[in-house]
């Protein structure tokens, strides 16, 4: 008989995914007990696979002439005698015939098939194993028996002595029980496989594969809480509605049990002590795993008494560090499911009178506890999601908003709470079909309350948020703002509206729908709220802000590290788009990205992605930029936030697209993005098409189209007020307008820059503005304002335009007949596009250092002048040392070694660091001299 004779582990792989090491390890015992007899044990927890192993085991079992009986262990039978033995033996009656009369006669009665005096239990035993051994002659037998502890004691007391009297056999024994079950069988110490929880991996495919639906956040939730227990990742996601499933909905804590699960630890739970239970429960309920926590709630309990039979049947552990420990999560949310409706709520109701220190639980208990309207509840709730949002939770604020107005004994009230759980939904957390839903709720309980400002705001974000309606948002609320009234800097509701009039008109990008805001905003009394101030400045038209405001907006992003309101972290980064101050929001708006990933703040994440990509692209981060839209497309269209969907796509993706030479599919993306823009009047879509059509155009070196893209957003000469989009493209413009011959205009925009002293913005500014003012003066002055640019103070940190002016700079130079300098800026601008992947970029630098005299080659010329400076660095270099490791090491600046770098490249006939290694490996170049040239880095 061969190992594989018996069972065939290719057909026990459907369903088991993980348990590959098993199912062999199960068909080698099989295949050797065939042969010899034995016995084995698979133990584990509850809803770890056992049962589908023995199913695959039988099903597995091919081999002619092999028999397989499946019994499973039933708890309604567990008291009467020999009940689970009938059950084993009840196809082998026939064969009962051939045995001794005493052995058929003791079967025969403790079976209930013969009447007679009850036969001794060791005469049951000897008769049983001999019928089995009699079966096991006319081939292999195979005993599989699941929940053994659920046998009745006889049953189990015969299969423990047959057990062991297995040898020599060609029966096999597989018997599943729960690990620490006491009983007959256990305590015949048989050979023993543990059946553990699912790794990682397999745990993660069996979820998704069952429920791909699920969304990433509640995704991950499930895995930590089934801790790869198969039964929980199949039952789990079950239990939870479509809403909560897809994050449209929180998940509750702890998360609800399907009958199944709770059937998991029933039978030891409900054999514990009334006040273990109670005990227990309290735990459950609680946020905390305190021990002291729970000691406090229940002072005149001993608590460690009380949890002692809890831990013997490890359900819990005590920790020494002060910890109560669930067994696994799936056990708390058994204690909750298995307690009483009245049981819930005297628990609520204890923990409530115990947590007065902490009006959030407090209030929450007290909501659990409620079983009708209740205004004092209604009140704390209210107060809880109003600090619940601005500590960034946003979606316990939404429930407390929910629930606040379900306990409202009073309609208006009711009203009004569901409103302010409508703006929610619609502006924080994007569930924008509950959105709906509340308002229409509101409505219906009283009207008067979708007459609010709050109510036009809920409203506004519907539209702009799903559809991008900004016109019908931005007359709603210009119309709602007169009927509410502008006095109150303190107003949320004030705050909130001209927040989210002001990002209207910045979609809009309509002159029209800016001059009704400013005229909101001037009416505000005692005055506007100081970060919409800002933003207003620094956002809505930062061309024509005196220097003063940067100060201000530095200050702003300062502390947001610190900051947990989602709200105000997205409208600060807001404030810093066109400004270059972006990743000093990284921090912020990192939180606020994992919130919505979690199905906290999706809304706001949303905002915070497309801020963060937009960083990430002047920051050179390209590939992360990708994968961030990417990411933000697919939360956008699961929640129907259809406009960041647009802008996502059509816009970031496409500039990274651009850059990198695939024009044609930015061009389709961007123009996409600019039908459904045009199609709602989204004035924004324009110059966001027209950004990336100028990009596209020079990467094709088609100057006079970049122009005209360059532009269209603003004309040469001018900056617009509120649009401002030209900052993205001022290069542009110039490089373009100055290419095709256009230098008057070209140098008015220059002058229109100074004069708007745009260098003042950020240190990217300056550069861009020094380099454009070069390409526009007659060849010295040039000189000194590309190296003035090229060596901007944190130049590095925008690598594309970094590259760019290094490009314009070589190529200035090298038509001044400077081909050494003119190489190096070449080689630098070559390096930092090769990073990128900016192949447009790539293939122009290298034309120009072919044009300044670099042919490329990549072998070493003989007798090369390298400094001893400069091979000491290229030797470093060469072996795989960063420009930081090479500065630290010989005590200069990261500048300066890449100064080196550059100066080393033409010398070798190479033109990136890629190629350094080969070039010094071909030859060792000559030390002619000690002193190093100075470098424009330095």
């Amino acid at each position: 008989m061969t190992a594989r004779s018996n069972t065939d582990p290719a057909r026990w792989q459907r369903g088991l995914c993980g348990r590959e090491q098993a199912m062999e390890d199960i068909d080698g015992f099989l295949t050797a007990a065939a042969l010899g007899g034995g016995v084995l044990a698979l133990t584990g927890d509850p809803g770890v696979g056992k049962t589908a192993l023995l199913d695959a085991a039988g099903a597995g079992t091919t081999a002619p002439g092999t028999r397989v009986i499946r019994v499973d262990g039933l708890q309604r039978d567990s008291q009467a005698a020999y009940s689970g033995l009938d059950r084993i033996l009840s196809t082998l009656h026939t064969d009962m015939t051939s045995l001794p009369a005493d052995y058929r006669n003791a079967l025969e009665v403790a079976l209930s098939l013969a009447s007679g005096p009850r036969p001794p239990p060791l005469l049951v035993a000897n008769a049983t194993l001999a019928l089995l051994q009699k079966a096991a002659e006319q081939g292999p037998l195979f005993i599989l028996l699941d929940n053994v502890s659920w046998l009745d004691p006889a049953s189990s007391v015969v299969l423990s002595f047959i057990g062991r009297r297995l040898h020599d056999s060609h029966v096999a024994l597989l018997a599943a029980t729960r690990t620490g079950v006491v009983g007959p069988f256990s305590a015949a110490d048989f050979p023993k496989y543990e059946v553990k929880p699912l790794d990682d991996e397999a745990a993660a495919h069996i979820l998704t594969s069952q429920w791909p639906e699920l969304a990433e956040a509640v995704h991950g939730r499930l895995l930590r809480e089934a801790q790869g227990n198969p039964l929980a990742l199949q039952e789990l996601p079950a239990a939870l509605s479509v809403e909560q499933r897809t994050t449209s909905q929180p998940l509750p804590d702890p998360l609800p049990a399907t009958a199944k699960l709770t059937d998991l630890y029933a039978e030891e739970l409900l054999a514990l002590p009334s006040m273990t239970r109670d005990v227990l429960l309290l735990s459950a309920l609680q946020a905390q795993d305190s021990l002291a926590l729970l000691c406090a709630t229940v002072p005149e309990v001993d608590v460690l008494a009380a949890l002692g039979p809890a831990e013997e049947a490890g359900l819990v552990a005590v920790q020494h560090d002060g910890h109560l420990v669930f067994r696994c999560p799936l056990v708390r949310s058994c204690v909750v499911e298995l307690s009483s409706p009245i049981e819930l709520r005297r628990a609520h109701l204890l923990l409530a009178q115990r947590t007065v220190a902490r009006p959030h639980a407090r209030a929450w208990h007290l909501a659990h506890a409620a079983t009708r309207p209740d205004k004092h509840v209604a009140q704390l709730l209210e107060a809880t999601s109003q600090s619940s949002l601005a500590g960034g939770d946003a979606q316990g604020a939404l429930r407390a908003w929910v629930r606040a107005a379900e306990l409202s004994p009073d309609r208006s009230d009711q009203g009004r709470r569901l409103v302010e759980a409508a703006n929610v939904a619609a502006a924080v957390t994007g569930n924008l079909s509950d959105a709906s839903k509340l308002l229409r709720a509101a409505r219906d309980v009283a009207p008067a309350s979708t007459d609010s400002l709050r109510a036009a705001t809920a409203a506004a974000s519907l539209m702009f948020n799903r559809e991008c309606d900004v016109h019908s948002a931005h007359r709603l609320l210009s119309e709602a703002l007169p009927l509410h009234g502008y006095q109150g800097v303190d107003d949320d509701a004030l705050t909130d509206a001209l927040h989210l009039l002001f990002l209207l008109c910045c979609y809009g990008n309509d002159a029209k729908l800016w001059a009704e805001f400013h005229d909101a905003l001037a009416r505000v009394t005692p005055e506007s709220p100081d970060l919409l101030t800002l933003a207003v400045k620094s956002a809505g038209d930062p061309v024509h802000q005196v220097r003063g405001v940067w100060d201000d907006l530095d200050r702003a992003t300062s502390t947001l590290h610190e900051e947990l309101d989602p709200v105000r972290i997205v409208r600060t980064a807001t404030a810093c788009t066109y400004t270059d101050r972006i990743s000093a929001c990284r921090e912020g708006l990192s939180r606020v990205i994992q919130d919505g990933r979690d199905g906290g703040a999706v809304a706001l994440a949303l905002s915070a992605i497309t801020t963060a990509c937009i960083d990430d692209w002047h920051a050179g981060h390209w590939d992360e930029a990708l994968s961030l839209a990417a990411e933000g497309i697919s939360l956008s269209q699961a929640r129907g936030c259809h406009r960041f969907t647009h802008i996502l796509g059509g816009y970031v993706r496409p500039l990274v697209l651009a850059a990198r030479g695939d024009t044609d599919r930015a061009l389709a993306w961007a123009q996409d993005m600019a039908d459904w823009g045009k199609a709602r009047h989204i004035g924004v879509t324009r110059a966001l098409t027209h950004h990336v059509s100028s990009l596209s155009a020079i990467a094709a070196g088609d100057f006079s189209t970049a122009y005209e893209q360059a532009s269209a957003i603003s004309p040469a000469g001018v900056l617009a007020p509120y649009v401002p989009q030209t900052l993205w493209v001022l290069l542009d413009l110039v490089e373009s307008a100055v290419s095709i011959g256009h230098l008057e205009e070209a140098s008015a925009h220059v002058e229109a820059m100074r004069a708007s002293q745009i260098d003042a913005i950020s240190p990217r500014m300056e550069m861009i503005t020094l380099a454009c003012a070069a390409l526009t003066r007659d060849p010295e002055k040039a000189r000194e304002m590309y190296e003035q640019s090229v060596n901007t103070h944190g130049a590095e940190r925008t690598p594309f335009d970094l590259g760019r002016i290094e490009l314009l700079f070589g190529e200035h130079l090298r038509r001044t007949h400077d081909f050494p300098d003119s190489r190096f800026h070449l080689l630098k601008s070559l390096d930092i596009f090769e990073h990128l992947g900016a192949r447009p970029w790539v293939r122009r630098a290298q034309d120009e250092l072919r044009a300044a005299g670099l042919t490329g080659q990549t072998s070493v010329p003989a007798n090369v002048p390298l400094t001893a400076e400069e091979l000491e660095i290229a030797t470093l270099a060469a072996a795989g040392l960063t420009n930081k490791e090479i500065a630290d090491g010989l005590y200069l600046s990261d500048r300066t070694v890449g100064a080196r770098l550059y100066r080393i490249f033409p010398k070798l006939g190479i033109t990136s660091r890629a190629a350094l290694r080969d070039a010094m490996t071909a030859s060792d170049p000559p030390i002619v001299s000690s002193d190093s040239p100075p470098s424009i880095g330095d």
